[in-house]
């Protein structure tokens, strides 16, 4: 159930891509989902929640307890949509049957991001135990973020040392040109630092 605007609630399937669902909307929507606690072997596991995207920022509710907030939900917005997001679920709030999440999602719209993987939406949501989304996590986390930030690394490291060997070499002063076009392309990507 997702509701905005203090307009109400709808049912809205997921994922939901607020340019089509929402085109132009900017600012808060509210999503409510029930469910039963999953099943566990282990008394001590622990249940979590994976949402691979939402953008710009998440909080979320866990039986009218807020359990995780992805940053600031007012301008200016932690931009959290690179960031796959893994919230645990605190044993004491969950009940065995009847739990209601509630996720509040600030978003952006298309016409105000530079690009379509920032404009607001969110992704399909996936609860269980922490050990079996963890990895699932870990990996869209490297592929979104620690990659990257590797490649932001190489090329900045490669652009000094292209600039190094034009400088010394002056015949071959086109490395000059090719080493600062990476650092300036290393600065370009550095947003996922922050």
């Amino acid at each position: 159930i997702a509701s905005d605007r203090g307009a109400p609630a709808a049912l809205q399937e997921l994922p939901d891509d607020w340019d089509a669902s929402r085109p132009g909307y900017e600012g808060v929507v509210w999503y409510r989902v029930r469910f039963d606690a999953p099943p566990r072997a282990d008394p001590e596991a622990v249940s979590a929640l994976y949402v691979e995207r939402a953008c710009t920022n998440l909080e979320v509710y866990l039986n009218g307890h807020r359990i995780f907030s992805g940053g600031r939900m007012r301008e200016p917005v932690t931009r959290n949509c690179y960031q796959p997001q893994l919230v645990a679920l605190p044993s004491a709030l969950l009940r065995a049957q009847g739990n209601t999440l509630d996720l509040k999602l600030r978003g952006h719209a298309l016409e105000h991001v530079a690009s379509r993987q920032r404009a607001a939406g969110l992704s399909l949501l996936r609860i269980g135990p922490m050990d079996a989304l963890a990895p699932v996590w870990r990996a869209q986390q490297f592929w979104n973020v620690t990659a990257p930030q590797l490649l932001g690394v190489t090329l900045f490291v490669l652009g000094v040392f292209m600039i190094g060997v034009g400088w010394f070499n002056r015949r071959a002063s086109y490395l000059m040109y090719f080493g600062t076009m990476s650092i300036i392309w290393s600065l370009l990507t550095a947003r996922i630092w922050l």
